[in-house]
């Protein structure tokens, strides 16, 4: 990850000035998203903003830079299609909401925003948060809408799904957990309350908020169903045991350790 001195000293190189030796404005990239775990999601008709998005993009080490469309406009389908891809888990926007609106902060992903009173404030934020991208605020949305005005609150469709040994839980648009099947020991018995992912294990369910926190329900025998405390940005149930990413993406593992599943390997 980048350093806040390192994101920094770019500042000048990536930012165009006037006159002579101006940067040509600067085109995105065919977003990467496969194998991503963070996207940005930028006006990219927007030169300033679009330099900070690359800014963002490095900061984080990732390549799923997402065009978020005309402004007034709705997100574009491809955008979205992008925007759900399986290993994507955050999203940082670029700009303010009237750039990027909460609207288009879809794909049921951990948001947070890089926007400033000016281009040179959102740099600086970004700057900022090179040591730590958490550091930005959290978005004050949930995942809200879809495209073709599909309504977030719509009762028959999911944005994610995981399957348990002997249930299922899955999100609606608006984040919301609904778990069926076997509901011994509270399996299907989501809390309130909505997340940006969930995983069903063998007995238990767990999920992340908004903020990054895991919460898990169902059998506890085994403190499979008792996260530590700190965010993360992935999650995984397993049989007896569960396993979180943290920002850093160092693993960190939890419940029976019969056979070693809660130790994780180092280098």
């Amino acid at each position: 990850m980048a350093t806040v001195a390192a994101v920094l000293l770019t500042l000048s190189v990536v930012v165009p000035v006037s006159g002579a030796g101006a940067q040509a404005a600067p085109v995105a990239p065919e977003p990467e998203c496969d194998g991503a775990t963070a996207a940005v999601l930028v006006d990219a008709s927007s030169e300033p903003d679009l330099y900070a998005a690359f800014l963002l993009a490095g900061v984080l080490d990732t390549g799923c830079l997402v065009d978020a469309g005309d402004r007034g406009g709705p997100l574009p389908v491809e955008s979205q299609s992008l925007l759900d891809t399986d290993t994507l888990n955050s999203g940082y926007a670029v700009g303010g909401t009237a750039a990027v609106p909460a609207a288009k902060l879809v794909g049921g992903l951990s948001w947070r925003r890089a926007g400033g009173a000016d281009r040179w404030a959102t740099l600086r934020i970004i700057g900022n948060a090179a040591a730590d991208p958490t550091a930005l605020p959290v978005t004050d949305s949930p995942p809200a809408a879809l495209p073709n005005d599909i309504a977030a609150d719509r009762t028959d469709t999911f944005v994610k799904i995981s399957a348990g040994t002997a249930h299922s839980c899955g999100l609606r648009p608006s984040g919301h957990a609904v778990c069926w099947g076997n509901n011994h020991i509270g399996y299907t018995s989501p809390p309130p309350g909505t997340f940006t992912t969930i995983s069903a294990g063998g007995g238990h369910q767990c999920g992340l908020r908004l903020s990054g926190h895991a919460v898990c329900w169902g059998n506890n025998h085994a403190g499979q169903a008792s996260p530590p405390s700190g965010t993360f940005t992935a999650i995984s149930a397993g049989g007896l045991h569960t396993c979180g990413l943290r920002l850093s993406g160092h693993a960190v593992c939890w419940g029976s350790n019969v056979d070693g599943e809660t130790t994780t390997p180092q280098p």
